[in-house]
């Protein structure tokens, strides 16, 4: 879980510095790749597309885990804590660029799919 988590994390901050989210539809759910659009939608109005930052994860966790009850999957949320650093920095410019992410995963079958990412 830890490392889906972790690899969803990365795929969905690389689609959305490229502006290319067609990639994730089949890495999350509708609802998700929905507000993801909306999420791109501003990022292009604002022209911050490309960004030379990339995302550092220094704390990834497990919250809870539910089991599949009356019709609804398994699922669980995750954690996701770090900070951006730009291309060729090795320099954390204290907070101001540190992120939290809360994140929940349901699965389809034998994958497990993004389903909400709240700062």
């Amino acid at each position: 879980m830890i490392e889906n988590s972790r690899i969803l994390f990365y795929l969905v901050q690389k689609a959305m510095n490229t502006g290319k989210i067609e990639s994730l539809k089949k890495h999350v759910t509708l609802s998700c790749y929905q507000e993801l659009e909306k999420e791109m939608d501003s990022i292009k109005k604002k022209g911050l597309l490309n960004s030379n930052e990339n995302p550092v994860i220094t704390e990834l966790a497990v919250i809870s885990v539910c089991e599949r009850k009356n019709n609804k999957p398994d699922m669980f949320k995750a954690s996701i804590k770090g900070y951006l650093r730009k291309e060729g920095s090795t320099v954390l410019d204290n907070n101001q660029h540190r992120f939290s992410f809360n994140c929940s995963f349901v699965r389809q079958g034998d994958w497990w799919l993004l389903h909400e990412m709240k700062h």
